[in-house]
């Protein structure tokens, strides 16, 4: 089948009022390059037709080829994590510069006659993305974007949860306690989790992003856009078993290094944060790192998130 090139539908439905039928929009949005022996599917995406989607209000149907011989019909939902005001900051040499905000779309939803089944898909500008597929018999196929030299040229679909290298046995509970000094609850006031008045309490989040981190993408702006998506599908999963979204209103990298905090040091960053930074508001902060000699994947204090030990830190990321 490589080489095959099938047209992949869209249609997107603009908020209309009820009982007024839909009108579909956004036809070929998705074409499939090719696929490979190993049965992974390569998408190319059509950038006018993504261009028409950022208007999107309602929901979209897909037609997605998953394999050389399925398809399935999704029915996608937009939302968004980026709070109303958010920050996004570059460090350069230890200045900071105000960044673009990362053109990201997030959809949500299920798949068409499968009780059980769930989607997640990101798509940035520039023609990349990122998801999940879980039929309703627990089949999964996962989603990245398929790259040239680093360049973004579609996403790439493949069978199963993918695959990841060999990393050290540090998952479980540290073997000892990680202290941090008794700061009031005052001194962090992002409290408890707002309620958001459509629906799922809202949970306010700060991002920061390691110069490792940073290293692990073509540029900045791809780091932050992908801090966008991983926010995505986290907050996924929190509408889906918690009733709680994610809602980022601090983004900031460090691309040049120099930074005063370590993804080694979980109480170093909390206490950076409480000393230097403004936590009002904010009910968790954590930091990405693409370190790959921390004695954990990720740490963050058991309990007390809502006294002011919302503080977490994940390493060996892979972008």
């Amino acid at each position: 089948m490589a080489g095959s090139r099938l047209m992949l539908t869209l249609a997107c439905c603009a908020a209309t009022a009820i009982g007024a039928p839909a009108a579909a929009a956004g036809d070929g949005l998705l074409r499939v390059r090719t696929v490979d022996d190993s049965g992974s599917v390569r998408l190319a995406v059509d950038a006018a037709t993504l261009n028409e989607l950022w208007a999107l209000r309602g929901a979209c149907a897909i037609n997605m080829p998953v394999s050389s011989t399925e398809h399935v019909d999704l029915t996608l939902t937009r939302f968004d994590v980026i709070a109303p005001g958010a920050k996004f900051i570059t460090m350069i040499d230890g200045m900071p510069m105000a960044t673009e905000q990362p053109r990201v779309l997030l959809l949500r939803g299920s798949i068409n006659g499968e009780p059980n089944s769930h989607v997640f898909l990101s798509l940035t500008g520039d023609g990349g993305g990122s998801g999940s597929i879980t039929r309703g018999d627990g089949r999964q196929f996962t989603i990245g974007t398929d790259a040239i030299d680093n360049r973004a040229i579609g996403l790439i679909v493949r069978s199963g949860e993918g695959n990841a290298p060999d990393f050290p046995e540090f998952c479980g509970p540290a073997t000892h306690r990680i202290e941090a000094p008794a700061i009031a609850a005052a001194d962090f006031p992002g409290g408890t989790a707002q309620l958001d008045a459509r629906g799922p309490r809202g949970l306010i989040v700060a991002l920061d992003g390691d110069q490792s981190f940073v290293q692990l993408f073509p540029n900045n702006a791809a780091a932050q856009a992908y801090m966008i998506q991983l926010a995505g599908a986290v907050s996924d999963i929190y509408m889906r078993e918690l009733n709680m979204r994610l809602w980022v209103t601090f983004v900031r990298t460090w691309p040049t290094g120099g930074e005063p905090f370590a993804a080694s040091d979980l109480s170093g960053f909390r206490n950076y944060w409480i000393a230097n930074e403004e936590t009002d508001g904010i009910n968790l902060v954590h930091l990405l790192s693409g370190r790959r000699n921390l004695s954990y994947g990720g740490v963050a204090f058991l309990a007390d998130a809502c006294n002011g030990f919302g503080f977490g830190i994940s390493g060996f990321l892979l972008g």
